[in-house]
C-alpha cells in the first residue's frame, strides 16, 4: 500500500511514481494506493496515477485507489478517471477488489 498525504501535484507526483516503481519492480503485485489524506491532485498527479496503474497492470500486478478525499473525488469524477483505474471507496473495498483479482487469476 501507498498511504499519500497533503497534495499530489508536480513535486509529490515524481515521488509517489518512484514509490510504485520500487514497489513493483520486482514482481507482479498489487497495489493500493491510499489517498485518504490528499486534499489537492493536479494533472500531475492524475498522471502519475494512470501511469502507476498501467506499469502495474504491464508487470502483471494490479492497482486500485483506495478512500480519496471528497475534493480528489470530484476531480475523479470530472475527468472520469474511474473509467481507466479502479477507485474504491475505503481500504477494506481495496482489500476486496484484490482478493477478487487473485482468485480470477487462480482460476
Amino acid at each position: 500500500m501507498v498511504s499519500l498525504s497533503g497534495d499530489l501535484d508536480i513535486d509529490s507526483s515524481i515521488e509517489f511514481s518512484a514509490k510504485v516503481d520500487a514497489v513493483t519492480s520486482a514482481a507482479a503485485v498489487h497495489v493500493i494506493a491510499e489517498l485518504s489524506g490528499v486534499q489537492f491532485i493536479d494533472s500531475s498527479g492524475l498522471n502519475s496515477l494512470v501511469v502507476g496503474a498501467r506499469e502495474t497492470e504491464h508487470r502483471g500486478g494490479s492497482f486500485v485507489v483506495a478512500a480519496p478525499s471528497h475534493y480528489v473525488t470530484l476531480v475523479f469524477d470530472l475527468v472520469r478517471l474511474g473509467e481507466s483505474i479502479d477507485i474504491v471507496g475505503s481500504i477494506d473495498e481495496a482489500l476486496a477488489l484484490h482478493t477478487a483479482v487473485n482468485a480470477q487469476a487462480d482460476s
